[in-house]
């Protein structure tokens, strides 16, 4: 008794074409070159010509196949929903979002806390000591500024530092005066040659 032979698959560019064209007569697009090619692949290709026989037949179910318009006011069913599932999902996330933030704020206080409470207990010495020393250089700051302002104070009330400060007050002054009537020369110099350039 003799078995059929199994059907061979085309190349996969034969297939790829077969596809395309299949696709272009399902859709009614072929035009006379593109059918004929399609024949051609068709009765040179058993395994071809079966999917097509396929392809045919579903296109046809989909075709006979009644219209089914959604119900009236599905849309804004919809969009009502969906804009309630949106507002319920951002509550959640702040909900989460607060909880975390609650934890993070409470952990960094619980170990800061610990932190100290630690220090404290096993580093009094040393905490007594820094304490200490900042309490000390915040009063030799204290002395030091004292001091800088009572000799600035000093030095200013001195005739030769009061008149140093006259002579450069008079001379800030005579430089101003000496740059206002440059520009207003300029400014003249400038409106006397505009004339000119204007002919």
């Amino acid at each position: 008794m003799h078995t059929p032979r199994p059907m061979e698959m085309p190349p996969p560019d034969v297939v790829a074409e077969f596809d395309w064209l299949m696709s272009l007569a399902l859709d009614d697009l072929l035009d006379e070159a593109d059918a004929q090619r399609f024949h051609e692949l068709l009765d040179a290709n058993p395994v071809l010509a079966r999917s097509w026989a396929q392809w045919k037949r579903l296109d046809q179910q989909l075709a006979a196949a009644p219209y089914m318009a959604p119900a009236p006011g599905f849309v804004d069913r919809f969009e009502t929903r969906l804009a309630g599932r949106e507002q319920r999902s951002q509550r959640w996330m702040i909900g989460i979002l607060a909880v975390a933030v609650l934890l993070a704020s409470g952990m960094v206080v619980l170990g800061t806390a610990g932190l100290g409470a630690f220090v404290f207990l096993t580093q009094g010495s040393w905490i007594g000591q820094q304490i200490h020393g900042v309490a000390y250089a915040y009063s030799a700051a204290n002395a030091w500024l004292d001091s800088l302002t009572a000799t600035a104070d000093a030095v200013t009330n001195t005739p030769q530092v009061q008149t140093l400060g006259l002579v450069y007050v008079a001379a800030v002054a005579v430089m101003i005066y000496g740059w206002l009537m440059l520009l207003r020369r300029r400014s003249r110099l400038d409106q006397a040659m505009s004339p000119i350039q204007v002919e």
